[in-house]
């Protein structure tokens, strides 16, 4: 087939490409180790009375450990994405993924970066074919509260995820329920909001949605 003609010209370039996640995920790393050895540096409690810009700025250095976390769990999954399906190393790229991702959804579950860390370890075990873990994953996400525009993103994207892994399953029932379900959630949600949603709302990658006096203060 013109698939199989093709692919000795594509193995130099998947080669290159595994290359460069493999660079990314370095570099990647390095910043994760810098933003851990910083928060090192900073007392575990702060005053927020007296101290309130060591905490804004501790705060800033976490949300960028948390986004360096997901890029980190990216770099391994695109790079098992680049072997054949049914190959050794796509399943182990993709198995260490999910666990990297599980791993950042336990640590910050209740940052928003943590549950995009779920929807991700999710999108791995769909990728696996082991979707009714994935499915699990995305009822968790599903189950949030879409108060905040940010979470209301995430909540479409484990829908729209879901919606895949229950088409493959063929339980097309459930994908017009879950479908009416979370439709009916986000509008719900939509009429309750504010005409302008709040400044750091606008980053649904990292920034902290409780308390930072809530949060476990180990990086």
């Amino acid at each position: 087939s013109q698939a199989e003609r093709s692919e000795p010209k594509r193995q130099p370039l998947l080669e290159q490409a595994r290359g460069r996640f493999d660079r990314g995920r370095q570099l990647l790393e390095a910043s994760e180790k810098y933003y851990v050895e910083t928060l090192k540096q900073f007392p575990k409690i702060l005053d927020p009375r007296t101290e309130a810009v060591r905490i804004e700025r501790r705060q800033k250095i976490r949300s960028e450990l948390v986004s360096t976390r997901l890029l980190i769990g990216t770099a391994i999954r695109e790079k098992g994405k680049s072997y054949p399906r049914a190959s050794e190393p796509f399943k182990a790229q993709l198995t260490d993924a999910a666990k990297h991702f599980e791993q950042l959804y336990e640590k910050y579950r209740r940052w928003l970066g943590g549950l995009y860390g779920h929807l991700w370890q999710g999108r791995c075990y769909q990728d696996l074919g082991e979707l009714d873990k994935a499915i699990g994953c995305y009822d968790d996400l599903l189950s949030q509260p879409v108060e905040e525009p940010a979470v209301r993103r995430l909540a479409t994207k484990a829908g729209w995820f879901q919606a895949e892994c229950l088409l493959e399953q063929g339980k097309f029932d459930r994908v017009i329920q879950q479908g009416t379900a979370l439709l009916d959630k986000v509008r719900g949600a939509e009429a309750r909001e504010p005409d302008a949603p709040a400044p750091e709302e606008q980053n649904p990658m990292a920034h902290h949605r409780h308390e930072d006096a809530a949060e476990d203060a180990t990086p």
